[in-house]
C-alpha cells in the first residue's frame, strides 16, 4: 500500500467513527428483537447453532453470536462491529474505484478521485440504516465481500502469473458474500457488468466468469437443502409473502426505485419505515414512473457509447444490485433505505467519472465541491444517526413522514410504555389497531398497557383479538388469563393458563403454581 493510500484509510476510518459516533448506544430494533434478543442460539457457545439460526445469513449470525458472547446485551459492542464492517467495505471501495479509475486516467489523479468517490460511498446519509440497525449488518457485510470479489476478479482478468491466485480469492469472497445475505445473488450479473470495462487478455473473459455464473442459484440451494428460504421461515421459492402478488410487487417497485434514485441524489426525507402503497394496475403513474427508469438507462446506453464506460457501468450497477429485492420476488416491505447500501457504489463511481471530467478543466474549484458536499453529506449522516441513539425520538421522526403506518403508532405506543407514559402509550396503541386492525403485535400491546392502567376489561378485549389473529401464541394465552382473573373469572382463566401451558410445554413448570392458585380460589 502506497503512502498516499494509506493516509486515505487513515482518513475514511476518522470520518466514518466521527459521523457515527452519536449512534453508538443505541438500541436494538425490528428484527433485532427476534435475531438478537429472542435468539436463544446465541446463549450458547455454538458457532454452528449460530450459523444454523438463518443458513443463507449464517456468516452474519455467526458475527452476532460472537458480539453476544463479547458484550451479552450491551449495545455499544454491537455497533461498533457494524462500524468496522462498514470502513472494511469504504477501504475496499477505495481499491476498486482505483483500479476501475486507472484504465481510464492512467496514474494521474486516481488517489484523489478515488478518495473522493470512496467517501461519498462511506459517509452518504442513506447508508446510515445498514451501519446504525444492528442485524443489517448482514447487508454491508455482503457488499463487503461483493466489492472484495469484484476487485479480485478484475486483478485476475488482468492476467499475468498470479491470475489464478486473484480468482480463487474472487470465488472464496463470492462464497463468503453469499453467506451473509440472499442478495447476493445478484453478483455474477455484477462481474458479467464489470467485464465490460475489464482489462487483460480477451481469451480469459468466459473462462474467468463462467465459474460464477452457477452462483445465482447458491442461495436458493442452500434454502431448500437446510429447510429455509429468505427468511427464517418455511422454505419458498415464489416469495416472501403471499399477500402481496409478483405483479403488485413489481408495479410497486417502480416507484421505490424511483425514490431509491431521489435519496441517492438528494438525501432529504430518509425514513426508517417508508410509506409505500402497493400499486395493483399499471395506469398513468406507473407509465411514467417506467418512463424515467427507461430515460435512466437509455442515458447509461448513451454514455457508454459515447466512450464514458464507467459512468455506464456506475448507473447498471444500481439497478443489478437491486434486482433481487426490487424485481418480482414479493417481500413484506416494499422499501427500505438499507438495501441500496451496495448500490451507491455505482453513484460513487458515475460521480468520480464526473469529477475526473471537471477536475481536467476546475480542478480547484472541483476540489472545494467536492469536500463541500463530502462535508454535508457527512453532516446529515451524523445528524441521522443521532436519532439511531433514541428510540423514541427515531419512532417519532417515522409517525411524522408515515403517519397512516400502524408499524410506526405501534412502535411509539411501546417506547412510551416502557418509560412509564402509559395514556401516550394507549393512545397510540388504540390508533395502531385502527389503522391495522389485524396487527397482533399492537393488540398484545395494547393489552399490556390497559393491564398497567389497571383496565382488566379493555386489557381482556385486547388479547381477544389478539389470539383471534394468533391462536396458537401461548403468551397470549397466559395475558388473558391473567386479566380473567382479575375480572374474577377464574373458570375461564384457569382454562386460558392451561392452554397456555398445552402449547409451551418449556414455560409450563412456571406456570403451574399460578394454574394452582387460581383453580384453589374457583373452589369446589
Amino acid at each position: 500500500m502506497s503512502r498516499a493510500s494509506l493516509v486515505v484509510a487513515v482518513l475514511l476510518a476518522i470520518a466514518v467513527l466521527a459521523v457515527y459516533l452519536p449512534s453508538l448506544d443505541g438500541s436494538f430494533q425490528f428484527d433485532d428483537q427476534t435475531s438478537i434478543l429472542e435468539n436463544t442460539t446465541l446463549r450458547a457457545a455454538d458457532p454452528v447453532a449460530w450459523w444454523s439460526y438463518w443458513p443463507t445469513r449464517g456468516l452474519c449470525y455467526v458475527s452476532l453470536g460472537v458480539d453476544y458472547q463479547l458484550h451479552g446485551l450491551r449495545t455499544r459492542g454491537y455497533h461498533l462491529t457494524n462500524l468496522f464492517i462498514h470502513i472494511a467495505a469504504a477501504w475496499v471501495v477505495f481499491a476498486l474505484l482505483k483500479l476501475l479509475l486507472s484504465t481510464s486516467l492512467g496514474t494521474a489523479r486516481v488517489d484523489g478521485i478515488a478518495a473522493a468517490g470512496a467517501a461519498l460511498f462511506a459517509l452518504h446519509p442513506l447508508q446510515s440504516q445498514a451501519v446504525a440497525y444492528t442485524v443489517q449488518r448482514a447487508t454491508a457485510m455482503y457488499a463487503l465481500f461483493y466489492f472484495c470479489c469484484a476487485y479480485a476478479y478484475l486483478r485476475a482478468r488482468q492476467g499475468g502469473s498470479r491470475r489464478w491466485i486473484w480468482w480463487a480469492i474472487a470465488y472464496f469472497a463470492a462464497l463468503l458474500a453469499l453467506q451473509s445475505k440472499e442478495p447476493a445473488l445478484s453478483l455474477p450479473l455484477g462481474l458479467l457488468l464489470l467485464e465490460s470495462v475489464a482489462r487483460g487478455p480477451r481469451h480469459l473473459r468466459w473462462k474467468m466468469w463462467l465459474p460464477f455464473a452457477p452462483l445465482l442459484f447458491f442461495p436458493l440451494i442452500l434454502a431448500q437443502m437446510t429447510g429455509f428460504a429468505f427468511g427464517n421461515a418455511a422454505p419458498t421459492l415464489s416469495g416472501e409473502t403471499e399477500l402481496v402478488s409478483r405483479t403488485s410487487y413489481a408495479l410497486t417497485q417502480l416507484e421505490v426505485l424511483a425514490r431509491y434514485w431521489k435519496l441517492s441524489l438528494l438525501p432529504h426525507g430518509q425514513n426508517l419505515d417508508h410509506d409505500i402503497a402497493w400499486r395493483s394496475s399499471f395506469g398513468a403513474p406507473e407509465a411514467l414512473l417506467a418512463v424515467f427508469h427507461a430515460l435512466v438507462l437509455a442515458l447509461a446506453w448513451f454514455s457508454f457509447r459515447r466512450g464514458q464506460r464507467l459512468a455506464a457501468v456506475g448507473i447498471a450497477w444500481f439497478y443489478i444490485c437491486l434486482l433481487p429485492e426490487s424485481s418480482i420476488y414479493p417481500i413484506a416491505d416494499a422499501m427500505f433505505e438499507h438495501r441500496v447500501y451496495l448500490s451507491l457504489f455505482g453513484l460513487a463511481l458515475a460521480a468520480c467519472t464526473l469529477l475526473a471530467r471537471a477536475s481536467r478543466v476546475r480542478p480547484r474549484a472541483t476540489a472545494v465541491l467536492a469536500v463541500v458536499v463530502l462535508l454535508a453529506l457527512g453532516g446529515a449522516t451524523m445528524k441521522r444517526s443521532a436519532l439511531w441513539a433514541d428510540p423514541l425520538l427515531l419512532w417519532e421522526d417515522v409517525l411524522n413522514k408515515s403517519p397512516r403506518k400502524a408499524r410506526a403508532r405501534m412502535a411509539v405506543g411501546w417506547i412510551a410504555s416502557n418509560r412509564g407514559e402509559l395514556e401516550k402509550a394507549r393512545r397510540h396503541l388504540e390508533e395502531a389497531v385502527r389503522l391495522d386492525g389485524d396487527y397482533g403485535m399492537a393488540w398484545n400491546n395494547l393489552g399490556l398497557v390497559a393491564q398497567r392502567l389497571g383496565d382488566w376489561t379493555a386489557a381482556e378485549r385486547a388479547y381477544d383479538e389478539a389470539l383471534r389473529l394468533h391462536p396458537y401464541e401461548a403468551v397470549l394465552h397466559l395475558n388473558r388469563g391473567l386479566a380473567r382473573r382479575q375480572l374474577g373469572r377464574s373458570r375461564e382463566a384457569a382454562e386460558d393458563i392451561r392452554r397456555a401451558m398445552e402449547l409451551d410445554l418449556q414455560q409450563a413448570p412456571r406456570w403451574r403454581e399460578l394454574l394452582t392458585e387460581i383453580e384453589g380460589a374457583e373452589g369446589p
